[in-house]
């Protein structure tokens, strides 16, 4: 959040009921060979302050500020004694924001999932910047209880696979917003769904698996940048291309630092030196083709396409990168 300070005193922040006080924590580190580092942490109605300029705080409100120590502990304790999946869901449901995604099985041949990480109930209309601290709208409202928490029990597919990915669906009841990988659990599937009995060396080959989810989505936007630079015989060995990121594979490494360098291109007209940031909503951006931002503002005689921007990258890897191999 974004709480805007007093004009004559910085501890006081403004909320929806008019300005409150900063609470100050004191507190001492001990530290081996030197003297404590005494040290005070201040806090408002919303979180810990994490930051300052001359007229706001940023302060941070983190679900793991809201569970105890010995709860935790006493979860991490109880572990040695689940018997069943309605028992490990209430525990690890208890670790507050520790940890995210749990599996479970047992020797009677159950399987499972849990989200171990509580949810809070609040807005999530606008999740890519700081809130106005003073927006009563952008208070949470305690948290979804287990019963209303995403989990799976026995899927009809027989097996499950978490990898940071977004585990719900469209029509979940609630928002669950993020930065998630869509890229590993795509392989994962495709291993999985691949037959119906697993050997140990079909796992070892999972694990050892060099194919990228991200260039099988991608590398057709890479290939129409090669053909718009009149390299048809680049853009044909891309398409070609199954995917692996191989050391000795000049492809992959072609692949690797044409995404690294797109945001570039994609971001540099709006953030200049600071383009990398745009590095978070890249894959948004891509999907749904955003006119406005992949248009470059510093050319005003003509609208870029997807397929310019990734020509312009791609030409920038070539004069910098030509000739080296993914590893």
């Amino acid at each position: 959040y974004r709480e805007q300070c007093h004009p004559e005193d910085s501890m006081q922040v403004l909320t929806a009921g008019g300005y409150r006080p900063l609470r100050q924590i004191r507190d001492t580190i001990r530290v081996r060979g030197k003297a404590p580092r005494a040290i005070t942490v201040c806090e408002s109605e919303r979180g810990v302050v994490v930051g300052r300029d001359s007229a706001s705080v940023l302060t941070l409100k983190w679900a793991g500020f809201d569970f105890s120590i010995s709860d935790i502990m006493s979860g991490a304790f109880r572990f040695h004694q689940l018997d069943n999946f309605a028992d490990f869901r209430e525990t690890v449901t208890r670790f507050g924001a520790l940890d995210v995604n749990w599996t479970y099985s047992d020797i009677r041949g159950n399987i499972g999932y849990q989200l171990g990480a509580p949810i809070p109930r609040r807005s999530y209309a606008d999740t890519y910047r700081a809130r106005a601290g003073e927006d009563s709208t952008t208070r949470w409202q305690g948290y979804y209880p287990l019963e209303e928490t995403p989990y799976l029990y026995n899927p009809q597919e027989g097996w499950l696979a978490s990898c940071n990915n977004q585990i719900v669906s469209a029509n979940w009841p609630y928002p669950l917003p993020g930065f998630y990988d869509p890229y590993r659990i795509t392989r994962a599937n495709a291993h999985l769904t691949s037959q119906t009995r697993f050997s140990r060396e079909d796992m070892e080959k999972m694990q050892l698996d060099l194919v990228s989810g991200k260039a099988l989505r991608w590398k057709h936007l890479l290939s129409l940048g090669a053909a718009e630079l009149g390299r048809g015989d680049l853009a044909e060995k891309i398409e070609a291309w199954d995917g692996a990121m191989a050391p000795e594979s000049e492809i992959a490494g072609i692949f690797a630092l044409w995404w690294e360098f797109l945001p570039k291109f994609l971001f540099e007209d709006e953030l200049g030196r600071q383009w990398r940031r745009g590095s978070l909503i890249r894959e948004e951006v891509l999907t749904r083709n955003w006119a406005e931002v992949v248009d470059d503002r510093r050319s005003a005689d003509q609208v870029e396409t997807l397929a310019q921007i990734s020509a312009a990258t791609l030409e920038y890897v070539l004069d910098r990168y030509s000739g080296k191999s993914y590893g």
